[in-house]
């Protein structure tokens, strides 16, 4: 628009003019800072968003030096550890059904032991009787985290724990099972398979844009319904709004497919309320694991 406003108000004299025009314009849009981008520029969030994690090229840095204690509060750490303790425990019984799920006695340890936030979740304990790994999203993605973080591996009707998870689970190692188990849980694994919301790829596919406004946004308690839209890129927004509708709003998919992970991660506190028979997030803060863990370089 810059371009075609300038040629009409001045014409340029050669195409070269206007290339030159052209390029510098564009180098002037990519280095300013843009505050629908968090303050960062163009040329800033097209590194983050395109250069592989944690690696000299990316500008977000993840902390695989951490100790015991500042990791061991998070349920993803947290749960991937009891299930894991519990497979050795029953490593000769069955512990694998016909199926290929966990059977019900390591089900229901899980149950006593995990950490759970999920109000829903909490409801489904109460009034079910029997509980399968199916019913607990939790457990179920716990399990399914840990094969494909090669931590366990099923051999017929036993999941047995490899040495890999054997030597991540001593205390020494709990920093590295952490970023193990950090990366795959919001890289390759599919945040949405089972919330029945639409796909939206780009939610998950954006995320470390999500992590540096969260550490801009949330150092201190803020309420959710303030910063949930601004979690997400403007163009990601704008197809969550797209998909939104009555029954599914853009606040609850940011909640479920961004907050959430978050908060099971370690990453951030939140505060809730019950508005009728449902429990909502209602205030939000980054954990000091999040600073800790996460730093931005650009």
């Amino acid at each position: 628009r810059r371009i075609a406003e300038e040629s009409k108000a001045k014409p340029f004299e050669s195409i070269e003019q206007l290339q030159e025009f052209a390029n510098r314009a564009m180098n002037e849009q990519n280095n300013s800072p843009d505050q629908s981008l968090g303050g960062l520029t163009p040329t800033q969030m097209s590194k983050l968003l395109y250069k592989k994690w944690d690696t000299p090229d990316s500008p977000m840095k993840l902390n695989d030096k951490l100790s015991f204690g500042d990791v061991c509060g998070a349920p993803l750490y947290h749960n991937a550890c009891v299930l894991l303790k519990e497979l050795i425990n029953q490593k000769d019984k069955n512990t694998a059904t016909a199926r290929g799920y966990l059977t019900r006695k390591i089900i229901e340890h899980c149950k006593d032991h995990f950490i759970i936030d999920s109000h829903y979740t909490k409801i489904t304990i109460t009034y079910s009787k029997v509980l399968n790994e199916a019913d607990l999203y939790v457990v179920w993605a716990t399990r399914l985290l840990c094969e494909m973080s090669k931590l366990i591996r099923k051999e017929k009707n036993k999941f047995k724990v490899t040495k890999k998870g054997k030597e991540l689970l001593e205390k020494q190692n709990a920093s590295k099972l952490y970023h193990l188990l950090f990366s795959n849980y919001f890289i390759k694994f599919n945040l949405g398979f089972s919330d029945r919301l639409p796909d939206l790829y780009d939610v998950q596919g954006t995320m470390a844009f999500s992590f540096y406004q969260i550490q801009q946004l949330a150092k201190k308690q803020v309420e959710f319904k303030h910063i949930y839209r601004r979690l997400v890129l403007p163009a990601v927004l704008d197809i969550i709004d797209r998909e939104s509708h009555d029954f599914i709003k853009a606040d609850l998919i940011i909640r479920i497919r961004v907050i959430e992970p978050m908060e099971y991660a370690g990453l951030l506190k939140c505060k809730r309320e019950k508005v009728k028979i449902l429990s909502e997030i209602v205030m939000l803060e980054s954990t000091p694991l999040c600073g800790e863990y996460i730093g931005f370089d650009f």
